[in-house]
């Protein structure tokens, strides 16, 4: 063999590495799916047994990744199986006309928070924010990519669930207005 066939081997054989590392993955994937459904489960019922806000508002559900190929055909990819804990279109305002006493509710979309495998079997962590207006894109954040499913460990998937609350609150109407506390700094005189 010449140098350069062993190296055209070698960089071969990365493709071969890459492709079992994604069987891996996505096997992995295939049991942790359900796993992390009933964590994130079990965490909303937690939360709706301490806070009667979200009893029917929270949820976890899982969902197919759709793809379009370029000849616009829709496809359903079932091997990547993606699941949300979202809270659903709530009440925000209730407002009553003065002459008629209609009464108009308007409603604010909920945040959500998704675990999704990506083509090559990482898994991708990401957040929305709350929205009001449908004509523009609500707030969303990448928080993380894993290499292999077995890195959500429960605790890693309550950290994912405390940042996306910590970014998205600020989305919601219900705290549009309010600041964040700031420290002052103490005042003082300066010696010269």
């Amino acid at each position: 063999m010449t140098p350069k066939l062993d190296q055209i081997l070698g960089r071969l054989a990365a493709y071969q590495t890459e492709a079992n590392s994604i069987r891996v993955r996505f096997e992995q994937w295939a049991m942790k799916h359900g796993e992390l459904m009933q964590q994130l489960a079990a965490l909303q019922r937690a939360i709706a047994a301490q806070h009667p806000y979200f009893a029917g508002t929270l949820a976890v559900e899982s969902y197919h990744e759709n793809f379009t190929d370029d000849a616009g055909r829709k496809w359903e990819a079932s091997y990547l199986k993606g699941v949300a804990l979202y809270l659903k279109d709530v009440p925000v305002v209730q407002y009553t006309h003065d002459e008629t006493q209609e009464r108009q509710v308007f409603y604010e979309r909920g945040f959500a928070l998704h675990f999704k495998p990506l083509l090559n079997g990482r898994i991708e962590v990401f957040c929305v924010g709350h929205s009001r207006r449908t004509d523009a894109p609500p707030f969303s954040k990448l928080l993380y990519i894993y290499d292999y499913p077995h890195e959500l460990t429960p605790e890693v998937v309550e950290e994912q669930v405390l940042r996306m609350l910590e970014l998205v609150h600020k989305t919601s109407f219900l705290f549009e207005d309010i600041e964040e506390p700031v420290t002052a700094a103490p005042v003082g005189f300066k010696r010269v």
